[in-house]
């Protein structure tokens, strides 16, 4: 577990390279002290002591006319080190399968390391459990239509329960009132209106209750969906693959699973051309 840097180096290579030739080269100017070339020295240049030219290595030579007798050219780039050089770094702790070389040549998409990581297998939990409680959710929801249903149904006939029943006891009330009818049957006629009234009340809560509950699984589906995309934005940051790449069929067949499922190892892969500079981790 060595979280460091599999670094690529670009190739550079100069556009153009004049050769030139003499006969007689013309010596190096001998060496001026400083305190003459300061004298001498225009208000605006800067002056390079002497010390400073012989640590860096710089020497002056008088321009000179001369002939171009020999140019090379040969097709490259000019880039800037800092940005010319590329860090492929172990986004994850884990076994590492180096699979190159110092020094080695690579393309863009070369297989530089692969990255047995169980923090991988944690994100593939992830994915899954996020997955499995849409799949319960969905389920869910799927029966919320049949219910309801059923209970609107069972509330309309209590509902032409009631109005039979009051229907009799008014019938019946009215027959006592012209001196008929037995007191037997009105006061059963009122229980039984009673008791479908109740009845009445208890489908309505229970589809009341059946509503909240249609609701409460939306907002967990919702939530779900919610985590199953940000451990799928993570796994494609992990992965440098998209989330369609890995949500993908892993086969033509229709019933297959996703992409995700099957990934073992982490692959990390070159992006430019190169050559491998340094190997800063071991298998």
């Amino acid at each position: 577990m060595l979280p460091h840097c599999l670094s690529i180096v670009a190739l550079s290579v100069a556009a153009v390279l004049p050769l030139t030739s003499c006969d007689r080269p013309a010596p190096n100017p001998p060496a001026v002290p400083h305190a003459a070339e300061s004298s001498a020295a225009p208000t605006n240049r800067v002056a390079i002591p002497a010390a400073v030219r012989s640590n860096l290595g710089i020497t002056f030579a008088t321009a000179q006319r001369r002939s171009i007798q020999e140019t090379l050219r040969a097709p490259g780039r000019f880039e800037y080190l800092p940005t010319a050089k590329r860090s492929y770094r172990t986004m994850l702790p884990g076994r590492v399968d180096v699979l190159v070389e110092q020094f080695d040549h690579v393309e863009p998409g070369t297989l530089l390391y692969r990255i047995d990581a169980p923090g991988w297998r944690d994100m593939q939990q992830t994915i899954a459990q996020a997955h499995g409680a849409i799949i319960r959710l969905h389920t869910t929801a799927s029966t919320f239509g049949s219910l309801l249903q059923a209970h609107q149904r069972h509330e309309a006939s209590l509902n032409d329960s009631v109005a039979i029943w009051n229907g009799r006891i008014e019938r019946l009330d009215a027959l006592r009132e012209a001196g008929g009818g037995r007191l037997s049957e009105f006061t059963d006629a009122q229980a039984a209106l009673a008791g479908a009234r109740a009845e009445l009340a208890s489908v309505q809560e229970k589809t009341a209750e059946l509503l909240a509950t249609r609701l409460q699984t939306e907002a967990a589906l919702q939530a779900a969906e919610g985590d199953r995309a940000l451990a799928l934005d993570a796994a494609s940051a992990v992965l440098g693959l998209s989330v369609a790449e890995l949500t993908a069929p892993a086969s033509s067949d229709s019933n297959a699973l996703p992409m995700w499922r099957f990934i073992k190892t982490i692959e990390v892969k070159a992006t430019a051309p190169g050559v491998v500079e340094s190997i800063d981790l071991t298998q």
